[in-house]
């Protein structure tokens, strides 16, 4: 029996990573101390456009449904096909639990990717160091690096990129490495997050890296037959598996959206890197304060200077590993770059997937995570001994700082800082900061950098390893501090957009199913800034043409382009009974209860009456009594998961209106049940429920075997 003094350096070993992540998950607290204390609010497309779409997402699992269509957006959109919606992601699944999304959940969902991407990038950096101490400093530069710090408080589905990307990169090389179950389904896992949680095209970028990795280590290895194959495909499987409900999803609705064939050279070329956004390595302030071309979340590249001096450590010996990392380094930094370089272009028109995508300056976050990796392993081969130029690296770039320093004093204007008359509390702070340019930007972040690179040149000189680490943990959190008011945060207090969610949301008590789509769409952008369009929230059947997310339907903007019949449309509420079917609307289009279909379904109609006596967030019942044929409209996108029953008979569904459909009812009495559900929906959840279940019960099994002095091989 072995004695349990044997297992004492591995408790202390994982006592003090748990120390480390707990310390990760606290400085993230700290860093990000606007939102964690609620005391400012997320923006941008974090409150109009994710807010809204989780927020329906987590009401439909609330009502104990699956996150299938909201009839409010922009009358009838399909949740799950959305990329970007959360409908399948496990991170909203898990806040749902705690009531429909408000505010606090986005601010929750934001921590916990902070936190993950913390947790991550510690663990992704033990293959190139095993030192505590490196891969915590190298975590805490990623956590405040400048592509978090851009988009926290912004775009949660580019956080959620910088969270799993280093995870997925991760457990794939481990399974690499040594292939097991466990780390099979570890893999499988973090591919499935990176899909179903972040932006798409990290996930795109991912997979070529993740290519690129095995064309690597087959040349090292002097073989393809040496790859662990079986693993690989056992993690392929598993992937399809857990995500299979969203798979199916988006390859069933991906031809229906606006960018669904690509996009153009140009509009790909959107938000990317400006070669001037180099200057934020030193003065990340100053590039978020100055006028370049591009998106304020597109700007920053900034790592903690300390640890980067250490890239200077490196020599041609330290392996072909690093060539091949700076290599993808350097292929990243130069598509970043969008149309400055013709790799974008290149890559656009020869790389598959490519063309599908904008915001090249997402491609940052690749340099940055290459960039430290190289820097953590320069830091673990200076504690070993190695020297390399560090020191007068550190010289060069605190006189560098203190140049911009200077120039920057040359051009700050006089009473910069200083709150205009009459504003107070946040507004007069929020506006203080705003009244910061690129030239005070300058001077305050080259008179940092500068006080301290002098001070880490010191413990560099007399080898203070201790202060080494910490001296980098806060210089990091440091500079966060001098961009985050400008790229986290709003104006707008939390508790503000809190209530007006609260007074939206109860305006009405349930769905308007007799006011026009017209009528219901006048007030739906009063509140825009606070809150996004209004009726994703009050539950009124309406449309305005503001597209806040990429999966626009064609449909509609087919509708959007016919601008009579879209008006004529609009003239009536979201189901009713036609009075005449038209194959175009007149010219003056005021006459409410026309519809338009195909001439082949040209023929008289009546109305009659009919009531709601049912509905949920993908079905709608009717009952309606005709005295001759009509034919009754529901004005939602008409997609293929649509099924129409009329007396619980299946009924063919017309189209009408351009983006809506419609039935033809006999005479009498009838009901009427629409109902939106693909076919592969329940397979697909049912396959992913398998799955996670097979991936438990091997784990357990291997866990067990484990105990027991033994291997389990894939």
């Amino acid at each position: 029996m072995e004695h349990p003094a044997a297992h004492t350096p591995q408790l202390r070993t994982r006592t003090a990573s748990l120390r480390d992540h707990l310390l990760l998950a606290l400085l993230a607290v700290a860093g990000y101390w606007p939102l964690s204390f609620f005391l400012f609010s997320a923006k941008n497309d974090n409150i109009v456009a994710l807010l809204p779409m989780r927020h329906a997402v987590s009401t439909a699992l609330d009502a104990g449904e699956l996150p299938l269509w909201s009839p409010y957006f922009f009358l009838g959109f399909p949740l799950h096909g959305d990329m970007q919606s959360g409908a399948w992601n496990p991170v909203v699944w898990l806040l749902s639990l705690f009531g429909p999304y408000r505010l606090t959940h986005i601010h929750a969902e934001i921590l916990i990717y902070l936190v993950i991407a913390a947790w991550s990038m510690y663990a992704f950096l033990s293959s190139v160091s095993t030192r505590r101490k490196v891969r915590l400093a190298g975590a805490a530069a990623y956590l405040f690096c400048g592509y978090l710090t851009d988009t926290a408080g912004s775009n949660l589905q580019f956080l959620a990129g910088a969270a799993f990307v280093p995870l997925a990169l991760h457990t794939f090389c481990r399974l690499l490495h040594r292939p097991s179950f466990p780390r099979t389904a570890a893999a499988a896992g973090a591919l499935a997050l990176l899909l179903l949680a972040a932006y798409p095209a990290f996930f795109i970028l991912t997979a070529y890296i993740l290519t690129a990795l095995l064309m690597y280590t087959a040349v090292r290895r002097g073989s393809v037959k040496v790859l662990p194959w079986g693993a690989l495909t056992g993690m392929a499987l598993l992937f399809a598996a857990f995500c299979a409900p969203a798979l199916c999803s988006y390859a069933d609705l991906l031809p229906h959206y606006d960018r669904g064939a690509g996009l153009s050279l140009q509009r790909a070329a959107e938000n990317s890197l400006h070669p001037y956004c180099t200057l934020s390595l030193l003065a990340p302030t100053a590039i978020t304060r100055s006028d370049v071309p591009t998106d304020l979340i597109s700007r920053n590249l900034f790592i903690a200077t300390p640890l980067l001096l250490f890239l200077f450590t490196l020599s041609r010996r330290t392996g072909s590993r690093y060539g091949f990392l700076a290599a993808g380094i350097l292929f990243f930094f130069l598509y970043s770059l969008g149309d400055a370089t013709p790799v974008h272009r290149w890559s656009y028109h020869l790389l598959p997937l490519f063309n599908t995508f904008r915001h090249p300056s997402n491609a940052r976050l690749f340099v940055l995570i290459g960039l430290l990796l190289l820097a953590a392993r320069g830091l673990a081969l200076w504690m070993q001994g190695a020297r390399g130029s560090v020191l007068f690296a550190a010289r060069a770039a605190a006189l560098s700082a203190l140049g911009l320093a200077v120039y920057g004093a040359m051009q700050t204007r006089p009473g910069f800082g200083a709150a205009p008359p009459g504003a107070e509390g946040r507004a007069g702070l929020k506006a203080a900061l705003d009244s910061i340019g690129f030239p005070e930007g300058l001077l305050l972040n080259g008179g940092l950098q500068c006080v301290s690179l002098v001070f880490f040149s010191l413990f560099l000189q007399r080898n203070l390893r201790r202060l080494l680490v910490p001296a980098i943990i806060g210089h990091a959190f440091l500079f966060a501090q001098t961009t985050l008011p400008y790229t986290l945060v709003s104006q707008i207090p939390p508790a503000r957009i809190n209530a007006r969610l609260n007074e939206v949301i109860h305006e009405v008590r349930g769905p308007d199913f007799g006011s026009s789509l017209e009528e219901n769409s006048k007030n739906a952008l009063v509140h825009y800034r606070e809150i996004g369009i209004a009726n994703f929230f009050n539950r009124r059947f309406g449309m305005v043409h503001e597209q806040v997310n990429p999966t626009f339907l064609n449909l509609l903007n087919a509708l959007y382009r016919d601008t009579l019949q879209q008006r004529a449309a609009f003239r009536n509420p979201v189901a009713y009974l036609a009075d005449s079917l038209l194959a175009a609307p007149p010219p003056d289009g005021t006459q409410r209860g026309l519809a338009f279909v195909p001439v082949a379904h040209r023929k008289p109609v009546v109305s009659g009456s009919f009531q709601v006596t049912g509905y949920t967030t993908a079905t709608f019942r009717f009952q309606t009594t005709v005295p001759a044929p009509a034919f009754l409209v529901l004005q939602q996108s008409r997609l293929p998961g649509w099924k129409a029953f009329i007396d619980g008979r299946p009924a063919p569904i017309v189209p009408v209106n351009t983006a809506f459909m419609g039935v033809f009812l006999p005479p009498g009495p009838h009901t009427v049940f629409f109902r939106y559900q693909p076919v592969y929906i329940h397979p697909a959840c049912w396959l992913t429920l398998a799955a996670l279940l097979f991936t438990g019960a091997g784990l357990w099994r291997s866990r067990r075997a484990q105990n027991k002095g033994l291997e389990i091989l894939p």
